[in-house]
């Protein structure tokens, strides 16, 4: 029964890579797309309206402000296609991509998600950090569309042996064992453990208590014991 249960979870993680890949292929072309198609056709429309505005003395209100718009959109649309981009993909940074996170989070309800303490190994490789981001990821959302938390706090630290992640909320909380309850966005939550060859655990304490989600991940001279892509 175990060798079965290690073997469903090698093929589940195979998918996952397998997702992954195409999931970037898709990636690749719609930023080509955004980019190259449609940025261009913008930046020509950006060039039109300034020529346009050289025959005008002065030129109306309204045509600056298409002016100042369209080159909004231009940068808008740059920054939309720079975190699918593989370059920013390679250069992925855990803390930078957590702090523009809580940014956009918190810019509607502040203080709404925290970082209380954050340790990380310095040399913690990009697909490491890439994997830790989408478990913190999707437990806040969890906590914030199912237990309709008012406060989320965010804790990660390490030692010689283990890197420790938590992630707490004040929310509903949940009266049954997680495993009678797992969703599709915990099991992925513990594939991506695996992944780290870490484990992962929900806990509460009832309905009013909250939550609390729990990664810890074992490191060997400051690197985790990545488990995928297989050597």
């Amino acid at each position: 029964m175990q060798h079965k249960k290690k073997a469903t979870t090698g093929t589940e993680i195979e998918i996952i890579r397998i997702q992954l890949e195409v999931h970037g292929v898709v990636l690749s072309r719609l930023v080509n797309e955004l980019y190259s198609n449609i940025g261009q056709m913008m930046s020509s429309t950006k060039m039109l309206i300034g020529i346009t505005e050289r025959k005008w003395t002065p030129p109306p209100e309204t045509l600056l402000e298409a002016h100042e718009t369209i080159a909004r959109a231009i940068e808008d649309l740059r920054d939309l296609c720079r975190p699918l981009s593989n370059n920013w993909l390679a250069d992925f940074l855990f803390v930078e991509q957590l702090t523009a996170e809580l940014i956009c989070i918190n810019q509607d309800h502040p203080g709404l998600v925290v970082c209380t303490k954050m340790q990380l190994p310095e040399k913690l490789s990009t697909a490491c950090q890439l994997i830790l981001f989408s478990i913190v990821q999707e437990a806040v959302y969890n906590a914030l569309k199912h237990a309709f938390a008012k406060k989320i706090e965010i804790t990660v630290v390490y030692n010689t042996q283990t890197l420790s992640l938590s992630v707490s909320d004040n929310g509903a909380g949940f009266c049954h064992s997680p495993e009678l309850i797992i969703g599709r966005g915990m099991r992925n939550m513990q594939l991506r453990a695996a992944l780290l060859g870490g484990t992962i655990e929900w806990k509460s304490s009832g309905q009013v208590k909250g939550s609390l989600v729990i990664l810890q991940v074992p490191i060997i001279n400051h690197q985790t014991v990545f488990t995928w892509p297989s050597p």
